[in-house]
């Protein structure tokens, strides 16, 4: 008699993100229509994809590096506003 076993859920990150240190770029991809909340760490400095700073690759983007974001994909974007004057706007492909 064949049995079948039930597993656990098995979850796969549907948004990808690296820091290039070199050119300053950080780049998140989404392949779901889910929304990526962007922000900065105010203790470490960090800018945080989805509530962490734990990149795909490249390590954590340090806030004062980032000089580009490049969003791709299908997902809405959150970046809250705190000083006008220093707003990232993502450039949607």
């Amino acid at each position: 008699m064949l049995e079948v076993e039930v597993l656990e859920s098995r979850l796969a990150p549907s948004v990808v993100s690296g820091f290039t240190a070199s050119t300053g770029l950080l780049s998140v991809t989404s392949d779901a229509a889910d929304t990526i909340s962007m922000a900065v760490d105010a203790g470490s400095g960090n800018v945080l994809v989805n509530g962490s700073s734990s990149l795909t690759s490249g390590g954590p983007a340090a806030a004062a590096m980032v000089q580009q974001i490049q969003i791709s994909g299908s997902a809405q974007v959150s970046i809250p506003e705190r000083r006008p004057s220093r707003r990232i706007v993502p450039k949607s492909n």
